[in-house]
């Protein structure tokens, strides 16, 4: 999941048709026995159309143990597509999905990336209703790898415009276990955008898990900066 801004649950795009974007992220997780950072992870986006945008994220991550390791991580290419686009005057929410593959990287065996090609699909709904925007994720994960599982995932995010510049929300979400060990977590965030004039924005999120947080969540934070042109 490389292009949630600010949340684990995935929204449809990340800019308007005919645009393109770059994001500088840095996010901090700590885990049982270890903590990883993006330091940082650039992502870049283009919506060729209303309907489909494609992104590509590079981290550069750093992984804090027994032992440290700073090094790049799994590059990522996404394919957002909308397969409905709701109306204002429906209750039916816009719908798509997000095919997401990450490639094999040099030190996947130190948390740091993966070792094998990884898979990740997402259904994405999503909303607005007013000044609100709600989004909801079902999506499976495609794990390879000794101690590894393929996982499932279900989220829920709800923000709200406060001011012209700023909005905030909320999301909470179950993961399954993706690695022998590790046992199935229920997380949540807080956070939000503000918007820095037409064209950057800021995101800003904090969270942790509510169920089994100490073994696989016990704390994560997300910062970003966008701009598109």
């Amino acid at each position: 999941m490389a292009f949630t801004a600010p949340f684990q649950t995935e929204s449809l795009f990340s800019v308007d048709p005919g645009q393109t974007g770059f994001r500088a992220v840095t996010t901090y997780t700590l885990q049982q026995g270890y903590a990883l950072f993006d330091l940082p992870r650039f992502e870049g986006f283009y919506r060729f159309h209303n309907d489909i945008e494609v992104d590509i994220a590079i981290p550069v991550e750093l992984s804090i143990g027994s032992s440290t390791y700073y090094n790049c991580g799994s590059t990522t290419v996404v394919l957002n597509y909308r397969i409905h686009d709701s109306s204002n005057e429906s209750w039916i929410p816009s719908i798509g999905v997000g095919p997401q593959l990450s490639f094999p990287s040099a030190l996947g065996d130190h948390h740091i990336g993966t070792s094998y090609m990884h898979g990740y699909l997402p259904l994405i709904a999503e909303k607005d209703f007013g000044p609100w925007n709600a989004v909801g994720n079902l999506a499976v994960g495609i794990n390879p790898g000794s101690g590894e599982k393929s996982y499932g995932f279900a989220g829920a995010s709800l923000t709200r415009e406060i001011t012209q510049p700023l909005r905030l929300g909320a999301e909470l979400y179950y993961q399954s276990s993706p690695q022998t060990g590790l046992k199935d977590v229920v997380a949540f965030n807080v956070g939000g955008k503000l918007k820095l004039g037409n064209n950057q924005q800021l995101y800003f999120a904090v969270g942790r898990g509510l169920v089994n947080g100490a073994n696989a969540d016990r704390f994560h934070t997300y910062f970003a900066y966008q701009i598109n042109f």
